[in-house]
This record gives structure tokens, C-alpha cells and sequence, in this order.
């Protein structure tokens, strides 16, 4: 195989990059390589335009820019930074004009946690819940025999059971996040390690970048290839990142170094540190993150949409039945 990173580096140093493919091909003539040329841009929420550089069955791709030159920060960078203020994940599914409202709402608001309050439940209704519940942890095989659990945990939050919702929830979480590590080659220990989990998600980054992104190339500038470089633009692995920031700064952090305001602590809850963590908005982030798991199940081979399912029959007949429990809590009370 030709040693794709001597060439580069040759080609580096002769400041050849930048130039057409014409000039790059003449002077990698020279190295008595029989190599096939071509400009090549690759596209993934932003152009990257270089060379197409072909040796026999192989393939590589050598940018025209470096890191430095490409690195930007998008939008969706800015709303990650804001949602993560209110421990919320990057919510899925949501219109780009509702995620700016939200994040304007954060960078502005002086109580956070009732800016959380005012849009939990707009991103998560009862009609999009039952929708969700129908076509998405229903019929993902990832999520699938979790589904009933999920159903239970959101009957019960309906029911103003918020403890048995949310500590219901966090299992299903687990579950989810081992078998889509499973899929990926990731076996996880039967006790919970949130290193793992990370491995799991940091996974899906690179497949993401190598499947995706660069699906045509065999070998790829190490830098280009790097996580920190894609998160600077790529939304796949910017939601990816707010989801493992998440579950390892907050949900998943050692109880004691744990210093969130929401008490959205897997170990103080299930270990009876944490008591007062039965805000509605927790099941809200508790959703938001099952939700963010179904678009990694996507992303890792899962047949499914990106965009938030819309109601059908059967939704709207789970809706009724949600809504009858939600009367049957105002008889209660």
C-alpha cells in the first residue's frame, strides 16, 4: 500500500495543497507512484474542498486547508453551550427557530430553572410524547424492550408520580446506551461505569466521521479525523457531545463531586442521597435524553428519521388515553 502520509507531508512541505490537482499530480509523479488525482470536495455541514489521491484500490484525501484555516463555530455550538446552563441536552427534533428562542431565553434569563420550567413542555407535549412512544420506542430495536418501562414512566408522570416516572426512566437509559454499544463492538460491565458510556458515545463520533463523513477515503489526515475539529461545525457530533457532556457531568457524576442545581443525579437518587430531585422538568431531561439516544441509534445503522414522528391513529389514540389519566389526577387531587 502507498504511504499516504509520506506523500502528504511531501506535498506539505512543497506548499502543493493549495494548488490544482494538475500541479499536485505532476509532482507526485515524481516519487514514482502511480497515483490517479482529482479535486474533491467533501461535504458535511461544511465543504471541505482537497485532492482525491488514488493508488491502486486505495484511496485518500488530501485537504486543501489546514485544521486552523477550516475550524468554525456554528449556531448549533452556541444553543449546546446555553442548554447545558439548565443540565438539557441538545433537544432533537426541534425547529432551529425554537431552539434559538430557547437559547436566547437561557443567555437572558435570571432564574434558569423556570425558563426550563416555561419550555420543557412545549418541546414535549402530550401529542409528540404519544407520537414518540408509537413510532420511536415502540419500534426502535434499540429502545424496543424498554418500551414498556418507557410507557409506564410517562403514565406515571401523568399521574403526578414524578419520583416513580423519573427513577423508572434512568434504567431504560442504561439499557439503551449498552445495547447500541453492543452494536458498535463496546461490551459494558453489568455495573454502571460512565467512562463507559462515554467510550460508547466517542464511538459513535468516529463512525460518524468515518462512515459518514469521509465514507470514500482510506486514509484521512490524523487532525481531520479528529473529534474536536467536527464539533466545530458537523451537528451529529455536536449533539453527540452535549449528550456526553451531560451524562458525564451531571447525570452520571460521582454523587459527590456532583454541583448541579436540578439533583439530577443517577447515583444520589437510585442511592437515596438525593431525595428532592422530582421536578417535572427532570422527566422533561430525561426524555430529551432518551430522545438524543434514538438519534445515535439512527446514526449507528437504525432504520429511522431524524425529524420528530408525526401523529398517526395510533398516537392519537394513546393521546386520548394520557389524557384521560391526566383527569383522572385532577379527580385525585
Amino acid at each position: 500500500m502507498v504511504d499516504f502520509q509520506t506523500l502528504f507531508r511531501k506535498c506539505t512541505r512543497a506548499k502543493l495543497l493549495g494548488k490544482s490537482s494538475y500541479e499536485l499530480q505532476e509532482f507526485l509523479d515524481k516519487s514514482g507512484s502511480i497515483l490517479t488525482i482529482n479535486e474533491h470536495t467533501v461535504s458535511s455541514f461544511k465543504s471541505i474542498e482537497g485532492h482525491s489521491v488514488k493508488a491502486d484500490s486505495c484511496k485518500a484525501f488530501f485537504p486543501k486547508q489546514t485544521v486552523a484555516e477550516l475550524e468554525v463555530n456554528s449556531r448549533l455550538n452556541y444553543i449546546r453551550e446555553q442548554c447545558l446552563k439548565i443540565d438539557f441536552v441538545t433537544p432533537p427534533f426541534m425547529t432551529n427557530q425554537f431552539l434559538g428562542e430557547f437559547a436566547k431565553a437561557i443567555e437572558t434569563g435570571i432564574n434558569l430553572e423556570n425558563v426550563a420550567e416555561e419550555y420543557a413542555p412545549k418541546m414535549h407535549n402530550i401529542e409528540g410524547i404519544s407520537a414518540l412512544i408509537v413510532d420511536v420506542y415502540r419500534e426502535n430495536s434499540d429502545f424496543a424492550k424498554y418500551s414498556s418501562q418507557i410507557e409506564e414512566a410517562i403514565e406515571a408522570f401523568y399521574l403526578g408520580l414524578n419520583r416513580v416516572a423519573i427513577t423508572s426512566l434512568m434504567p431504560c437509559i442504561e439499557g439503551v446506551i449498552r445495547d447500541i454499544g453492543i452494536k458498535i463492538g463496546i461490551s459494558c460491565e453489568e455495573h454502571v461505569k460512565v467512562n463507559q458510556f462515554v467510550s460508547i458515545l466517542k464511538k459513535i463520533q468516529q463512525r460518524i466521521i468515518k462512515n459518514l463523513v469521509f465514507y470514500d477515503f482510506d486514509w484521512v489526515p490524523s487532525d481531520f479525523t479528529a473529534i474536536s475539529f467536527h464539533d466545530g461545525f458537523n451537528e451529529q457530533i455536536q449533539m453527540v457531545e452535549s449528550l456526553k457532556y451531560f451524562l458525564n457531568k451531571r447525570l452520571y457524576q460521582h454523587t459527590a463531586s456532583y454541583k448541579g442545581s436540578t439533583n439530577l443525579n443517577r447515583n444520589g437518587v437510585i442511592h437515596g442521597f438525593i431525595t428532592n430531585f422530582n421536578s417535572p422538568v427532570n422527566f422533561y431531561r430525561l426524555i430529551t435524553v432518551l430522545n438524543m439516544l434514538y438519534v445515535c441509534s439512527v446514526l449507528t445503522g437504525n432504520n429511522g428519521s431524524l425529524f420528530h414522528p408525526e401523529t398517526s391513529e395510533a398516537s392519537k389514540l394513546l393521546e386520548k388515553r394520557l389524557n384521560k389519566i391526566l383527569i383522572f389526577k385532577k379527580v385525585l387531587n
